[in-house]
C-alpha cells in the first residue's frame, strides 16, 4: 500500500501515464532526491531479478520434480539427467517451450492482437487476455475456500483471527475478483475456459505412474 501510495501521491494522473516504466524512478526521486531514488530503483531491480531467477529455476526443474515422483507425461523420459551439467535437460526444454508459448500469447495475441488478427472477433482472441494480470481472478477466488476453512475449523483461534480477519479477507478477495471482471469483461470467460481445460489436463497427468530410477536415468 505504501508503494502504491508513493507512486500516486507525488505525481498527477497525466504524469503517471506519461512516465510509463520510468514511474518508480520518477516517484522516488521526487520524494528522496535523485541519488536515493536511483538506489531504491536499483533495489527494486535486484528484487525483480531474484523473482525471475526463482521462476527460471522452477520452470527448469518443475517437470523433473514431477517426473521423479512418477507424475506428468512420460516421467521415465523427463526424469533424465544430463551427465555433463547435472541438469534435467528434457525438463528444461519443456519449460522453455512453455515460456515461448506464454511469450507469444502475451506479446502477440494480447498486445498486438488487433493489428495482427484484424479485430476482436477473430477466434485468436480466445487467448488474447493479459496473462500476468487476469489470473488474479482465480488466485483470489481460490483464497476464499481457505478463509472459509479457517472459520469452520480453527477453533483454537481467537475471535478476531478466526472470524474477523478471514471475513475481511474474503470481502477483499471478492473485490479483487470484481476488479478483474470490471477490467477485462468477456475476456474473463475466455481465460476461465482455458484455466479449466488446463487444470483438467493437469489432474489427468498428475496421476502417479511408475516411478523412474533417478540413479539409472542418465544421458550424455
Amino acid at each position: 500500500m505504501l508503494y502504491v501510495y508513493s507512486m500516486s501521491a507525488t505525481l498527477s494522473a497525466d504524469q503517471i501515464i506519461a512516465a510509463g516504466d520510468n514511474l518508480p524512478k520518477l516517484a522516488f526521486s521526487n520524494i528522496f532526491g535523485n541519488a536515493i531514488g536511483n538506489i531504491i530503483l536499483g533495489i527494486i531491480v535486484i528484487s525483480c531479478l531474484g523473482t525471475a531467477n526463482g521462476m527460471t529455476m522452477s520452470t527448469m526443474r518443475g517437470f523433473y520434480s514431477l517426473a521423479i515422483r512418477g507424475r506428468g507425461a512420460k516421467p521415465e523420459a523427463v526424469a533424465d539427467i544430463d551427465v555433463s551439467t547435472g541438469m534435467p535437460l528434457k525438463s528444461c526444454i519443456i519449460g522453455f517451450a512453455f515460456m515461448g508459448f506464454w511469450l507469444f500469447q502475451l506479446s502477440t495475441l494480447c498486445f498486438q492482437g488487433p493489428l495482427v488478427f484484424n479485430g476482436t472477433h477473430n477466434p485468436a482472441w480466445l487467448l488474447a487476455w493479459e496473462a500476468d494480470e487476469i489470473c488474479i481472478i482465480t488466485l483470489y477466488a481460490l483464497y476464499i475456500p481457505i478463509f472459509i476453512h479457517i472459520i469452520k475449523s480453527e477453533k483454537e483461534f481467537n475471535f478476531i483471527n478466526r472470524f474477523v480477519l478471514p471475513i475481511l479477507a474474503t470481502i477483499a478477495s471478492l473485490f479483487m475478483c470484481y476488479c478483474a471482471y470490471y477490467a477485462y469483461g468477456i475476456q474473463i470467460l475466455y481465460y476461465l475456459f482455458f484455466f479449466i481445460v488446463l487444470q483438467g489436463v493437469g489432474m489427468y497427468l498428475y496421476e502417479e505412474r511408475k516411478r523412474p530410477s533417478i540413479f539409472r536415468r542418465r544421458i550424455k
